[in-house]
């Protein structure tokens, strides 16, 4: 598979493409975060990387390093929003100019073991999946790469670690959609729950995509009076 741009409604780019080594066609200041790392992770890393650049090139953006912080998650260029994922030989990139936040993830379909769903799910969020129709393994996958695509796209801002029981995910399947809402202590974080995530199926991986909205500015409080109001809403 040659990169290919993913086909949706949102306000992201997202590209996708195979996973192979692509280091030589990393920018410079990129090529300096190889050191040390293997050849299935020099891969990983220069696919995600190349596909972003290739989706400012898209967007009509200057390509620009994308470096990664002290915690290794992936540190993009100001102004900038954007989350890398690979998983069975895939990477993809989303960028966006407009997002508050994006975020992407790659999961096999159908990874997610029982015993392992148990300690990502709430017991609401399994009661559910239980009752939809389809394998319960592959829902439950899903609803992790949802959490996973929900975390990427609120952590650049916020910084603040979310646990995976902390977010409870609402699959919609009729529109290959979710949303999320925030359960734990940090108010910081409930802005997730004014995002939408979409899911896509491609070869035996899903991808999830969440995306945050930008927060209103605040409406000026009115100079008219009382009786002012109560006159034109006769």
């Amino acid at each position: 598979m040659t990169s290919s741009r993913l086909a949706s409604t949102g306000r992201s780019l997202v590209l996708i493409g195979d996973v192979r080594d692509r280091c030589h066609e990393l920018l410079p200041e990129e090529q300096l975060v190889l050191e040390g790392l293997s050849e299935r992770r020099r891969a990983e890393f220069s696919t995600a990387r190349v596909l972003a650049h290739q989706a400012m090139q898209r967007a009509g953006l200057r390509q620009a390093p994308v470096l990664r912080n002290t915690d290794r998650s992936p540190r993009w260029p100001d102004g900038l929003q954007g989350s890398l994922t690979h998983s069975r030989g895939l990477a993809a990139a989303a960028i966006s100019t407009t997002l508050a936040g994006v975020g992407i993830d790659l999961e096999q379909q159908g990874r997610l073991a029982e015993a392992a769903a148990t300690r990502i799910l709430t017991a609401g969020e399994s009661a559910v999946l239980g009752d939809l129709d389809g394998d319960f393994r592959w829902l439950a996958t899903l609803a992790f790469s949802a959490k996973e695509a929900v975390y990427k796209s609120i952590y650049p801002a916020v910084g603040l670690y979310i646990g995976y029981r902390e977010v409870t995910i609402a699959l919609h399947p009729e529109t290959a959609s979710f949303t999320a809402r925030y359960l734990g202590n940090n108010p910081a974080n409930a802005v997730l729950e004014a995002g939408r995530g979409e899911w896509w199926c491609i070869s035996d991986v899903v991808l999830t995509r969440f995306e945050i909205e930008p927060t209103p500015p605040a409406t000026a409080p009115s100079s008219r009076s009382e009786g002012e109001l109560a006159c034109r809403q006769r």
